[in-house]
């Protein structure tokens, strides 16, 4: 099977570099394991790479392992199962307010390669008889990574 840990911090690494081309305010990207660390002129970064969600512990286990100066970002891949499990873990998600998620499939030839979503944010604006169909839209709208 492929290492989609790998796969997934390549494609990262290089989508921040290239938003960051004009600004050019990364001063410093060090991954390590499944943590990816981008340092900025005024913000610290830190994305863990989850390609599959197997449980909504880990991530908050993450989220609640760094400190509150950093802004915590997750990087999955665009499967059914990572969007089953945040629609389920819906209310813990969106207790971090500055967390990022960013779904991609790195192949994708027919639609974009990622996704975007800030579950505190979204809630926000977001009515709640809608959210499902909101979030599995966003899902529908890159072409699933085939396992």
């Amino acid at each position: 099977m492929k290492d989609y840990g790998s796969v997934l911090a390549e494609w990262i690494i290089q989508y921040l570099q290239h938003r960051d081309i004009l600004l050019q305010s990364i001063q410093e990207v060090k991954r390590e394991g499944d943590t990816i660390k981008v340092i900025y002129k005024d913000k610290k970064l830190t994305l863990f790479l989850l390609p599959v969600i197997d449980s909504v512990h880990t991530v908050v286990e993450k989220l609640d392992g760094i400190s509150g100066e950093e802004i915590p970002a997750i990087v999955v891949l665009n499967i059914k199962s990572n969007i089953d499990s945040v629609i389920k873990n819906w209310q813990r998600l969106v207790g971090y307010k500055k967390l990022t998620m960013y779904f991609v499939n790195p192949e994708a030839k027919e639609t974009d390669r990622k996704w975007i979503l800030q579950p505190y944010t979204h809630n926000q604006i977001c009515d709640e008889e809608s959210l499902e169909l909101g979030l599995r839209s966003l899902f529908q709208s890159v072409e699933e990574v085939a396992l």
